[in-house]
């Protein structure tokens, strides 16, 4: 019966691009006498074997996508919005609260996205207290699922972070993103790279250089996509070659100063660091 409503709660709420789990209400006044009842355990071991389940696929759909696919900075900002449900995802509605029909049926409804919702779910009193009812009984189902419900609470606190952090980007992306020419792409830049280090120096998630690389590649792609839209092939094969070796010149130039400018902005930020390692040592500055 119990592997049943799994079943029926799993796929009615997938259709809505949840994860939802079915809670048993059997579960909510376990005591250890109960675990001599190998009956119970039994039917205990298959809702959370289905748990299990579930969660694995969850984990294993935040992998369908990564940030090196990613094309220019509003996209690594929405790769963290979607990532938690990145096979089902849409916009649904769905309850805030547990509905008093939804609680006989032992469903336990998300209020945020897959992920968060999953994780929410997972913190239920009821939930923690089958899976210790199920290590009292000595069932390897119990460490299967405390352990990747770890996975989903990390997950979760991760994704919080790094939407967090790189929403900062928002805006600066957008307005990066109205840009017409290579000429008009330069008063950004400086701007989104300062934004860059501040989120290296504050992001628990994003102070690897894999992260920050990655940060760095799409906005060089969103550098390259302007370009490319400013060249217009046709004038090129036309034969208008003086106009189109000019808008050649002005792409190449761009992505020349946006280099010296990153050069600029590192060689400034190593002295600076220097500079306070030096004053934090107590040693003697340079002149």
């Amino acid at each position: 019966m119990y592997t049943f409503l799994s079943n029926l709660t799993d796929l009615t709420y997938k259709m809505q691009g949840l994860t939802v789990i079915y809670v048993p209400r059997e579960g909510s006044d376990l005591t250890e006498e109960d675990s001599l009842d190998k009956e119970l355990v039994k039917r205990l071991e298959s809702v959370v074997a289905y748990w299990t389940t579930q969660i694995r696929i969850t984990l294993s759909d935040q992998d369908q996508a990564t940030p090196n696919e990613l094309l220019c900075l509003n996209d690594e900002y929405e790769f963290w919005i979607y990532r938690p449900s990145a096979s089902f995802r849409k916009q649904a509605s769905f309850p805030l609260h547990i509905d008093a029909k939804e609680e006989k049926k032992g469903i336990f409804l998300p209020t945020d996205d897959n992920l968060c919702g999953l994780n929410q779910q997972l913190q239920n009193p009821t939930v923690n207290r089958i899976a210790e009812f199920l290590l009292i009984s000595h069932s390897t189902y119990a460490r299967q699922f405390l352990s990747l419900k770890d996975e989903i609470e990390d997950g979760a606190t991760e994704a919080k972070s790094n939407i967090e952090y790189l929403r900062i980007l928002i805006d600066p992306s957008a307005e990066l993103d109205k840009c017409t020419t290579p000429s008009s792409i330069e008063e950004h830049l400086m701007l989104i790279i300062h934004l860059f280090r501040t989120i290296w120096l504050n992001s628990p998630f994003y102070n690897s250089h894999e992260r920050i690389e990655n940060l760095f590649k799409a906005l060089n792609n969103q550098i390259i996509i302007i370009c490319r839209n400013y060249i217009d092939l046709r004038e090129v094969f036309a034969g208008k070659t003086r106009s189109s070796i000019e808008k050649f010149e002005e792409c190449v130039n761009v992505c020349e100063n946006y280099k010296s400018l990153y050069d600029k902005v590192n060689i400034n930020l190593s002295v600076s660091t220097e500079y306070l390692n030096q004053r934090k040592s107590g040693a003697k500055l340079a002149p």
